[in-house]
């Protein structure tokens, strides 16, 4: 009879948090009470605050104006349902001038201790920016297409050039 062994996990020799602080994705668990309980490193950097700043304290505190993400966490609390919201704009009530633009999930988790909720944070501040400018390069390009093509622009005529 052939003795069975227990193949370790390939993450088996990782520190969860240090993985989880690796990501580029902001990642913050709250409780039931909405609190922070954790938050990585990308959260953190990208919210302005520290988690011992930051731990029991209500996560709407962390910013500035923060009623659309309070409706939108108390909803995933209360159904049970994970919610994605794209390109929520979100201010550190540490820095409030300093605006991000966040596409956000919650999911929310059942553990021994309670409901919490699982919060993905992903910066999409800069992809917005480029396509906002993107956006004005383009409509600068008709505006000066559309004054060409009714005749108001020409090229000019070299001075060197010989009649």
């Amino acid at each position: 009879m052939a003795a069975e062994y227990a193949i370790p996990s390939a993450l088996a020799h990782f520190d969860p948090a240090e993985l989880l602080d690796a990501l580029a994705t902001g990642i913050v668990v709250l409780d039931a009470q909405l609190c922070a309980v954790y938050a990585n490193v990308a959260a953190q950097d990208l919210l302005a605050f520290s988690l011992k700043m930051a731990r029991g304290r209500p996560f709407t505190e962390l910013l500035h104006e923060p009623e659309g993400l309070g409706a939108i966490l108390r909803r995933s609390l209360a159904s049970g349902e994970s919610i994605a919201d794209r390109e929520l704009t979100v201010r550190p009530a540490s820095s409030p001038r300093e605006a991000r633009t966040l596409d956000v999930t919650l999911t929310p988790l059942d553990g021994l201790t309670g409901r919490h909720l699982l919060l993905e944070l992903a910066d999409t501040t800069q992809r917005q920016r480029s396509s906002r400018t993107r956006s004005k390069i383009l409509s600068v390009a008709c505006a000066a297409r559309r004054s060409c093509s009714s005749g108001s622009c020409r090229p000019r005529r070299s001075r060197n050039t010989r009649a």
